[in-house]
């Protein structure tokens, strides 16, 4: 908010009379201090540093212009690139500056980048509307003829830049074209043909280039082509990810045939695999759905823990339903003082799954406030099968109850009277 409010007391300040001297000793000197800087961030390799630095500068020089200047409604053109030298002077400080007890930099880098992209995305939208509003992209004054010319040199430029990117991308990108689907998997295996093809085209239209337009390639025809075809390339580049974002992500999916918004379906015919042993995940969902229609409140779900990444505390996130120990990273980064606490918990439910002993299952049931007790293939895979016998024998002594049991997944509801639940 402060940003904000300081923005527009800029803009309702007094017109000053001094504008920038490019000729002046002093503004001479903080050039060639810019200058050095900048060499200095480039000899160090600190390309990004670099970039930012030059567009502040350039930013903070139009400022100022348009800060002193006597025409009032240019001055309100201070507002956008007071965002874009905040943007940018955002994203000049996380290359050197971080939260302390970070992963590198990472949570710095992409929360503040949220913000940066905000702001940068309020001022492109401004400075998009000026440029057409000036009529840097008006076509009144060309004949229809020209148009046309115009035209195909527009989607010439923005043919030849984007198609050889694409072609590229795909060979240099592909990491994983076996686990992609069939159609995915094509772009690859035409990458070089589209090269090939992309090649043949771009002579095509140098021949036309050359033969048919050479008297619009001075002056004011060029000039718009060249903008529209900036335009068009930063809008293609910003569709880019999409292709090749949603490529990589279904290429680490399950399946990519089967389509839905329902985030939960692929349970249904997934094939998982924990320790080389593979298993279905049908069973688990079916117990997951059973789970939530079934229990009323909020308990402990006793389930097995894995590694990060992999199919444990599945209960937990697709019911709600607490656990003793889900995803530990975070706690172990950001909780420093409690990762003892953490590692407990995961050696806890490491023993209530393999001890032999009741009394000993019991006594951490009854402290954790366990109501439910999860034996799937994944507990079966991970923890000591004579272990898990007892939960059988607990059952016979009334200590739990089998509430649920298909082909793969079996839940137990605790029943020991002294456990006080939520």
């Amino acid at each position: 908010m402060s940003f904000w409010w300081l923005s527009v007391r800029l803009l309702r300040m007094p017109v000053r009379e001094k504008r920038l001297n490019w000729n002046s000793k002093s503004n001479l000197s903080v050039w060639l201090g810019l200058v050095i800087v900048l060499v200095y961030l480039m000899i160090t390799s600190y390309w990004t540093g670099a970039l930012l630095t030059a567009i502040i500068a350039l930013s903070v020089v139009s400022i100022w212009n348009l800060f002193c200047s006597k025409d009032e409604p240019d001055r309100y053109r201070l507002f956008t690139l007071i965002v874009i030298a905040f943007a940018f002077l955002l994203a000049l400080s996380v290359e050197f500056v971080r939260v302390g007890d970070d992963i590198g930099r990472m949570n710095t880098f992409f929360k503040f980048y949220l913000e940066i992209w905000i702001f940068l995305s309020i001022s492109a939208a401004i400075a998009l509307w000026y440029i057409m509003n000036f009529g840097w992209y008006s076509l009144k004054e060309i004949t229809p003829r020209n148009k046309i010319n115009l035209l195909i040199l527009s989607l010439g430029l923005v043919f030849l830049s984007l198609v050889y990117v694409f072609w590229i991308a795909v060979r240099v990108d592909w990491n994983d074209a076996e686990g992609a689907s069939n159609y995915l998997s094509l772009f690859y295996d035409w990458s070089v043909w589209g090269l090939i093809a992309t090649g043949i085209i771009s002579v095509v239209f140098l021949y036309y280039l050359v033969h048919n337009c050479r008297p619009y390639l001075r002056g004011y025809l060029l000039h718009k082509s060249v903008w529209l075809c900036v335009i068009a390339i930063l809008f293609m580049a910003s569709l880019l990810y999409t292709v090749f974002g949603t490529r990589a992500r279904l290429a680490a999916r399950f399946d990519t045939v089967q389509t839905s918004l329902n985030g939960e379906k692929f349970m249904e015919y997934a094939i998982h695999t924990e320790k080389d042993e593979m298993f279905p995940l049908k069973w688990d969902y079916q117990a997951i759905q059973w789970l939530r229609s079934h229990a009323k409140g909020s308990f402990v779900v006793l389930e097995g823990h894995t590694e990060q990444y992999r199919w444990g505390s599945r209960f937990s996130i697709y019911t709600g339903f607490p656990t003793i120990v889900g995803w530990p990273w975070h706690q172990f980064q950001q909780r420093a003082d409690y990762q003892m606490e953490t590692l407990r918990r995961i050696s806890d439910v490491a023993t209530i799954y393999n001890t032999g002993s009741v009394a000993r299952a019991v006594a951490l049931l009854q402290n954790y406030k366990v109501k439910y007790i999860v034996i799937g293939d994944l507990e079966r895979i991970f923890y000591d099968k004579a272990g898990l016998k007892k939960f059988d024998k607990m059952e016979q002594e009334d200590f739990l109850q089998k509430v649920f049991e298909n082909e793969g997944t079996m839940i137990y509801e605790v029943i020991v009277n002294d456990i006080d639940y939520p």
